[in-house]
């Protein structure tokens, strides 16, 4: 049985169409906490896009990804994952080798919808550099997200930890999530009354009330895979 949210508020929601739209490119389907962020990584474009609660891109930055093309699998396939994300932890860059410049935001990967579907590896990061020229070679990483010490500086300002989300793929289409959250309506999941945060890509959805954070995978109906406190 999925579980309903109680929850508060008003979020401001537009559609916005990226530049120079190919036919592959994933739907994103977002909505964003007033005041909250969604930073969007294109791995075919090796390209890091902010935008504001309203789905506005903010700033893009340069980015190099995985040294293998595809959604990561296991440990050591030099791949980059692929899918909805949070930062966990902030590690500065005096605690690290110098290889990581100024620091490094640490991502949730496995989340749980990659421990459901079987993936593995861990330690993926989107990290500064010491080597600005690496984020011009498009993939020239073993699987973290990669930009330089000035723009990982302007990225991490706008993160907030546990609560940011992050978004892979290889090429994005940014649309309202309002359709999604009607379907999870009619699912009985959420009862419409104010939601915090919502992301949709392919078949799993993350929504918030603000106090948790649940996970829903749409496989013959949406179900709830897990639900955790958000620690903000």
């Amino acid at each position: 049985m999925g579980t309903r949210l109680s929850v508060a508020t008003v979020v401001v929601v537009a559609i916005l169409l990226l530049y120079n739209m190919k036919a592959g490119a994933e739907e994103v389907f977002a909505a964003i906490k007033e005041g909250g962020h969604l930073i969007v990584v294109e791995k075919d474009r090796h390209t890091l896009t902010v935008y504001d609660h309203r789905l506005r891109p903010v700033s893009t930055y340069r980015v190099t990804t995985g040294k293998k093309e595809g959604d990561k699998q296991r440990e050591g396939d030099l791949k980059t994952p692929e899918g909805i994300y949070f930062f966990t932890e902030y590690i500065d860059g005096r605690g690290l080798h110098r290889r990581y410049g100024v620091g490094a935001l640490v991502m949730d990967y496995p989340n749980p919808f990659d421990r459901l579907k079987g993936k593995g590896g861990y330690g993926i990061w989107l990290h500064a550099t010491d080597e600005p020229e690496r984020i011009n070679i498009p993939r020239d990483t073993r699987g973290c997200v990669v930009t330089t010490d000035e723009d990982f500086l302007r990225i991490k300002a706008i993160v907030r930890l546990r609560v940011t989300p992050i978004v892979v793929v290889r090429e994005a289409e940014l649309k309202d999530g309002g359709q999604r959250i009607e379907e999870l309506k009619k699912a009985g999941l959420i009862d419409g009354k104010g939601w915090q945060g919502f992301v949709s890509l392919r078949d799993m959805a993350v929504v918030e009330d603000g106090r948790k954070r649940v996970y829903l995978l749409a496989d013959r109906s949406w179900r709830t895979i897990k639900i955790e406190p958000i620690n903000d």
